[in-house]
């Protein structure tokens, strides 16, 4: 990246629309914009007008934009195959209508790609060859960068990490499987755990709110709140023995909102990957971007390599 090159990143696919401007993989501006419900054309126009309201901001216009998409995209980002939580953009080719509006190039992928490709060029992952990234929020994205690779699976899938069977006969998940991770190690995992186990503070609390209060009864020694967290530890731990087989990682790096409480899984994580590994888990670090991992990733997936390696 040249010190002329500014490029814009945005998340994409949650309430609010994140807009990042980024130079030399250092964030130089931000701005939200609510993320309209009623179709492709008030995205478009949305995503148009927060690129503008950024460029004033900043005082220059982008060079190129990102997109990171919360949903399943086609291998090359030009179409949106399935957006779960946006279903009428289902089919859009959303990176060519935005080119469109805005004349200038535009790259979408998965969100939790871009967090994983943000976190691997600009933050814990700088300097780690082959590393995986847990995105645990309201459910658990995965990327994996290998050699300088942001992989990319065929049938616009791809490092759904979340999507490992961690317990043949555990919960139903929303991909039709049972026993995912994702019903684990994420914020409804966390909540569905508490409510299974009657935690009592996590009453009337919706999962975004249930999860901060549960890591502190924790650490202020509440068992069932550690059991808990254990159990989140267990399968990251799980997941990391796993992805080291298969990968041989030197890093893995724990993003989203519970990032917050590494402290608490690690020791079980770091227990459940002895017991399945001669060898020790990889590093296991917090992700160190906060809230610019996604559009970070975004404004640099211009510099991810496109060609050969699914």
């Amino acid at each position: 990246m040249t010190p002329l090159q500014l490029r814009f990143g945005v998340d994409v696919g949650g309430t609010r629309l994140k807009f990042a401007a980024v130079r030399q993989g250092r964030v130089i501006g931000r701005h939200v914009e609510p993320t309209p419900r009623t179709g492709v054309a008030a995205l478009v126009k949305a995503l148009a007008d927060g690129c503008g309201a950024l460029a004033d901001a900043v005082g220059a216009a982008p060079t190129s934009i990102g997109l990171g998409v919360a949903g399943v995209l086609s291998h090359d980002g030009a179409r949106v195959l399935q957006s779960p939580n946006m279903p009428w953009l289902d089919d859009a080719p959303l990176s060519a209508l935005l080119a469109t509006a805005m004349a200038v190039p535009v790259r979408a992928e998965n969100d939790a790609n871009c967090i994983g490709w943000g976190e691997a060029r600009a933050g814990a992952g700088e300097g780690a060859r082959r590393l995986a990234c847990l995105a645990l929020g309201t459910g658990l994205g995965g990327a994996l960068v290998l050699d300088g690779w942001l992989v990319r699976g065929g049938r616009g899938r791809g490092a759904e990490l979340g999507h490992l069977i961690v317990q043949a006969d555990g919960p139903a998940c929303g991909c039709g499987g049972r026993g995912c991770a994702e019903q684990f190690a994420s914020q409804t995992g966390i909540a569905r755990m508490a409510a299974e186990t009657g935690w009592r503070p996590g009453i009337g609390l919706g999962p975004a709110a249930l999860v901060p209060a549960l890591l502190d009864a924790a650490r202020d020694g509440d068992a069932i709140a550690a059991g808990i967290t254990d159990r989140v530890g267990v399968v990251l731990g799980t997941l990391g023995a796993r992805l080291d087989a298969l990968f041989g990682l030197d890093r893995l790096i724990i993003a989203g909102g519970l990032c917050a409480g590494l402290d608490l899984f690690a020791p079980s994580a770091t227990r459940a990957a002895a017991a399945l590994s001669s060898l020790p888990l990889p590093p296991l670090v917090a992700a160190s971007l906060g809230g610019d991992s996604g559009p970070v990733g975004a404004a640099m997936l211009f510099d991810a390599p496109t060609t050969a390696k699914a």
